[in-house]
């Protein structure tokens, strides 16, 4: 077993910018140097094929921490993540339509007033209970089978009521004019020729 030991020394940075690194030669197997010069400084270490790996603690540092941040807010399955994995076999993926009724929603259907066995609607038009008003389904099928008996004799009569509305409003409209506006000319007439 080899011996582990940091050596620590300055180096001076040369032109290009980069710092003197050691050499093979300088460190054994397992052994770190660290080299520092102004916004240059490394950590090197020698690995089993005899070569000086080097580390750029600025520039090396911040492209690694780059590199995970982008890694983390991925959402893609970088690393091939499976449902199984994450337990979503354990999942009911059962359709919404296909799901069995809860008690409460179960009881609330079986108390509908379309519901026969509950004494509800006959015939979809009428109800048993007088206390339950009918549906709005069922409302439409009550008026369309009144249209059918009456052969369209209630539209008529509606279309008739509409119109006896009409006549009756212009009948107040002439008796307030006849009221307020002739009738006490018609008095200033007569009272002038007497």
């Amino acid at each position: 077993m080899s011996q582990f030991k940091v050596l620590h020394k300055k180096s001076s940075v040369v032109t290009d910018g980069e710092p003197k690194l050691p050499t093979s030669g300088d460190l054994d197997y397992g052994e770190i140097a660290i080299n520092f010069g102004a916004g240059a400084e490394t950590i090197s270490l020698k690995n089993s094929d005899d070569e000086i790996v080097s580390l750029r603690m600025r520039d090396d540092l911040s492209v690694a921490a780059s590199a995970l941040a982008a890694h983390e807010a991925r959402n893609d399955n970088p690393h091939g993540v499976t449902k199984a994995q994450v337990g979503l076999s354990d999942v009911d993926n059962t359709p919404d339509m296909d799901k069995p009724l809860s008690t409460a929603q179960q009881a609330a259907v079986n108390s509908k007033l379309d519901n026969a066995a509950n004494g509800g609607v006959v015939n979809n038009l009428t109800t048993n209970d007088t206390t339950k008003a009918l549906s709005a389904a069922q409302g439409v099928a009550l008026s369309k089978k009144i249209d059918e008996m009456t052969g369209g004799a209630i539209a008529d009569l509606t279309a008739l009521e509409d119109r006896v509305a009409g006549v009756e409003e212009e009948i107040e409209t002439s008796s307030s004019y006849i009221d307020n506006t002739l009738a006490p000319k018609a008095e200033s007439l007569l009272t002038l020729t007497i």
